[in-house]
């Protein structure tokens, strides 16, 4: 309702006229109720009385393709207009406006809240609804979740985990063509990459839901945009390991090396994507508003990295175990690489641990924290690490079953730390505290 039409808290009615004067009435000539000879408007319309355009006449040119419409007699009723209706009830009648203030009075009591016993009465049919709705959504927003939950599941990890492994091996294999000349290792980095890419495509768009969406995100690059430059990264590697892999095989069918140059140029262009691949996942955690994530974010991509690198070390030297390649040098080169990435992982996962505090307990601690420290922790990256050193490998133990432990143990860890960093994510999303503690600026160890 208006703010003039509201009944006023002293005298009934709002304190306009019912009907407007003469003066600001140009539908009508004279009140129609005044005098004795009044004429209804069919009457009027019958005997041709004068009309009065609603709307000024133009130029005697416009007026010869278009006359006035909506013309009112001048005189007598108007047909098809409502009436002004009655004056409402003064405020002691009216008990819905008693909360309002009165524009009259000085003093404190301006704005004064409804007592007990003056309040509107409410139907019982609303009373219950309010009482319900009152139950199921709490007094206040206390404790209840500041941002949402990301919806990754396990799609997302197995594509994180291969994702990575297939950058990483990429890369293995590039730098052990234009560098070493390993043969058996760049031939084992290639299978590798090219087995452990294939499956991810599908599971990206598995996760999306459309298969149009994934063409979408390849419509523009957005160079702030860690999705956008991850999906461009699996496109142009995709295209690259293809193409290593078919002259691969056409080099093992032909038994000698095939394109010894396309395969250099083609491993240094699809040398940025593979990079960018095996650690691209940990810079996609780190840009969200989770807090677990964005506490750990200066340590999940280099941590994401080690363990793409570890795992990736860990395929090539099962491949070359299970298929017989491979002297006792490059078991030995290989075996001091993973060892020197479970090393710098251990100290980046570490680090991240200190740095989250309290931020990190839906990680170290509760259920999650029962599977964080024997499997992945200890299982994953103390043993393994433990069993490189104290193990050296060379002569007949290349083939040894301590060596398919430590690999296996080291995949394990590689997967468990993906899938325990991805739901330790979704629980810190329903800590609101924890996202008070990041937006306040306050330590979350202290």
């Amino acid at each position: 309702m208006h703010t003039l039409l509201r009944p006023s808290l002293r005298w009934s009615g709002t304190g306009l006229c019912q009907g407007l004067p003469h003066r600001f009435d140009r539908l009508r000539g004279r009140d129609p109720t005044a005098g004795s000879s009044r004429i209804s408007s069919q009457d009027a319309s019958r005997k041709g009385f004068e009309r009065l355009p609603l709307r000024h006449r133009r130029s005697w040119r416009w007026t010869r393709h278009r006359t006035a419409r909506r013309r009112f007699p001048a005189t007598g009723r108007a047909s098809a207009l409502q009436p002004a209706g009655a004056a409402r009830a003064p405020a002691k009648e009216n008990p819905s406006r008693r909360d309002l203030p009165d524009p009259h009075r000085r003093g404190p009591s301006r704005g004064h809240r409804l007592v007990a016993e003056e309040r509107l009465n409410v139907p019982a049919e609303n009373e219950h609804r309010s009482k319900t709705a009152t139950a199921q959504l709490g007094d206040s927003y206390y404790g209840l979740p500041v941002v949402k939950a990301p919806h990754w599941r396990w799609l997302v990890i197995f594509y994180f985990f291969l994702g990575g492994i297939s950058g990483a091996s990429f890369t293995i294999g590039t730098v052990a063509n234009l560098f070493g000349r390993n043969r058996a290792v760049e031939r084992a980095a290639r299978y590798v990459s090219v087995a452990a890419l294939i499956p991810c495509p599908p599971l990206l768009i598995l996760d999306l839901g459309r298969p149009e969406r994934f063409m979408n995100m390849l419509r523009v690059v957005k160079l702030k945009s860690p999705m956008s430059l991850g999906s461009w990264a699996l496109s142009g590697l995709g295209a690259c390991v293809s193409v290593e892999a078919g002259l691969q095989i056409a080099s093992d069918l032909a038994g000698r090396r095939v394109a010894q140059r396309l395969r250099d140029a083609v491993g240094i262009l699809g040398l940025p994507f593979s990079i960018f691949l095996s650690g691209y996942t940990g810079v996609l955690l780190a840009a969200t508003n989770i807090p677990l994530w964005w506490r750990a974010s200066p340590f999940l991509a280099p941590t994401f990295v080690s363990s793409a690198f570890s795992t990736s070390f860990a395929c090539i030297s099962q491949f070359l175990q299970v298929y017989g390649l491979g002297d006792a040098s490059t078991f030995r080169k290989l075996n001091r690489a993973e060892t020197v990435c479970l090393t710098v992982e251990i100290a980046l996962l570490s680090s991240m641990l200190a740095r989250l505090g309290s931020i990190g307990e839906p990680l170290r601690a509760g259920r999650l924290g029962r599977i964080f420290w024997p499997v992945t922790f200890v299982g994953g990256l103390i043993v393994p690490l433990g069993i490189q050193l104290t193990g050296p490998i060379h002569g007949t133990n290349t083939r040894s079953g301590r060596r398919r432990v430590a690999a296996g143990l080291t995949l394990l860890g590689g997967f468990s730390l993906r899938a325990l960093m991805i739901f330790a994510g979704r629980e810190s999303a329903r800590r609101p505290n924890d996202y008070f503690l990041l937006t306040k600026g306050i330590r979350s160890d202290d």
